[in-house]
């Protein structure tokens, strides 16, 4: 699958690994609509791809991402009723567009990670950060609300931490940020980048379509359900994969104690 050349973003792939770059590092790679919709392709695109082991996002520059830029809040600032409900929409379709690809992301912050940079850090699976790097919900400080990355963040954030940290708009450090459940890991850089590329080996030893299915059973199974549904869904689905060419081999290859076909490529 062809991917676009992008205007505001780097990309490129690397054996089964895409990098995937926020490029306005002038102005820390805030938000603007071409950065929302260029977002939104790369990873809508990407999730088509079965030759993909993972996908890094990260900032370049000093910063990750310190949400939404000056001209953008500036056009906001004049939108109709309907012009912020469908701006609002579009910025919450790139994020589910990080948090439903069917390729594992890795979101690597640094710097700043402010607002709607909160947003794609939550949306992604996993998200390390760099010791040093600034977190804020900062939006009740200009009048406004966290919404389109409520849903995003409070799947990853405690409910007690959320509440601090969006209430008061106070900045928060890494060692919060991993406290509260937002980050995954923290530490020096040179440590991330070795727990990036310990994360990237792990998810190359894994069957590439039962990774994928792994990602929409844990989509599935965390919306609410009772437990019969549970039983019958989850049923279902460890049957197709037991049955499909790649469970087989797996099965196979563990029976006869040798790495299945998919590590050997």
């Amino acid at each position: 699958m062809k991917v676009k050349n992008y205007q505001q973003l780097k990309f490129e792939v690397l054996g089964s690994v895409a990098h995937v770059t926020l490029n306005r590092p002038e102005i820390r790679n805030a938000f603007g609509l071409e950065l929302i919709s260029e977002l939104s392709d790369v990873f809508t695109q990407l999730g088509g791809r079965h030759d993909l082991c993972a996908i890094v996002l990260r900032g370049a520059g000093k910063s990750f991402c310190a949400g939404a830029d000056l001209n953008y809040m500036k056009a906001m600032a004049k939108f109709s009723r309907e012009q912020n409900e469908n701006d609002a929409k579009q910025l919450f379709d790139m994020f589910l567009s990080v948090r439903t690809c069917a390729v594992p992301t890795i979101a690597v912050l640094h710097g700043h990670v402010m607002g709607g940079g909160l947003g794609l850090a939550a949306a992604a699976d996993i998200s390390v950060a760099v010791d040093g790097t600034q977190f804020c919900f900062s939006e009740v400080k200009l009048g406004l609300i966290p919404a389109v990355i409520s849903k995003f963040s409070l799947e990853k954030i405690q409910p007690s931490w959320a509440r601090r940290f969006m209430l008061t708009a106070e900045i928060f450090d890494s060692s919060l940020a991993l406290a509260s459940g937002l980050v995954t890991m923290k530490g020096a850089s040179a440590e991330v980048e070795a727990f990036v590329g310990e994360t990237l080996s792990r998810l190359s030893s894994g069957g590439p379509e039962a990774i994928r299915a792994c990602k929409k059973l844990i989509e599935q199974t965390g919306r609410d359900m009772d437990w019969s549904e549970a039983r019958t869904m989850t049923a279902q689905l460890i049957a197709s994969q037991r049955m499909s060419a790649e469970g087989q081999e797996g099965m196979q290859s563990f029976l006869e104690k040798r790495d299945p076909k998919w590590r050997s490529k």
